[in-house]
């Protein structure tokens, strides 16, 4: 993504992309987590999006989200039986429960005054990180399907990156609910570290059209858009 903010400096076009070959530094959601990636092992992309193209934080990750599930579903159409996909709130896509890709959104300005989002998105293709490395389970395409080259996957994701932007808001809602990993479950909201907000318990019914996660419980609906979402151990019914 560092190239991609140097090149906020010369009023870049819309949809400009930058294509890393492997990865020794790259940046998680979360301060203090790095990702490394082999040589021709994954997609690694950042682009630049006019925040006019795209809405902020957290809808944006989630939207760009659908856009690699819209990828690598097209390339599932190949496989029998096809792969459970899922997004996962707010940043993460899974296939059979497995994380497979991840997307990090941040914003920046040029100098001419335009805002962009700046999309920094990674596709395991070939290979996946040890599991020493990695907090929940990961995969990648390889384990599942037949993976295209990468100029191919880069391609259908750009793709599928305009389609999604050019969607109304409540049809973007609808498809990645549809795709929500956890929807329906007891899930348990861990605050951000800085914070001092308290824990909340609930059960995930969706997501608002700010891209906000919607856990219901006995007090009703509450909207969380930070931190860290996870399924609640103890299984409570809410």
């Amino acid at each position: 993504m560092k190239a991609a903010r140097e090149a906020l400096q010369s009023n870049p076009e819309a949809g400009t992309s930058f294509w890393a070959h492997e990865q020794s530094q790259g940046r998680g959601r979360k301060p203090g987590r790095t990702w490394e990636s082999p040589p021709a092992s994954s997609l690694l992309v950042s682009i630049l999006l006019p925040e006019t193209d795209i809405p902020a934080q957290p809808v944006a990750s989630l939207t760009l989200g659908l856009a690699v599930a819209y990828t690598i579903e097209e390339i599932f159409k190949k496989s029998k039986p096809v792969p459970r996909l899922n997004i996962k709130w707010p940043n993460d896509i899974l296939i059979e429960g497995k994380k497979t890709a991840g997307i990090i959104c941040e914003t920046g300005r040029s100098p001419a005054g335009t805002r962009y989002c700046i999309a920094g998105i990674g596709i395991n293709a070939f290979s996946k990180p040890p599991a020493e490395a990695t907090r929940i389970p990961a995969s990648c395409l390889q384990d599942v399907c037949a993976p295209p080259p990468l100029e191919e996957l880069l391609s259908a994701l750009l793709r599928q990156i305009q389609l999604v932007i050019n969607l109304d808001g409540p049809t973007i809602v609808q498809e990645i609910t549809k795709r929500l990993e956890h929807l329906g479950q007891p899930m348990i909201w861990h605050p951000d570290i800085e914070s001092r907000a308290q824990p909340i318990r609930g059960t995930l019914t969706g997501i608002s059209p700010l891209g906000e996660a919607i856990l219901q419980n006995l007090s009703g609906n509450q909207t969380i858009s930070c931190g860290e979402l996870r399924p609640d151990e103890k299984n409570l019914i809410y």
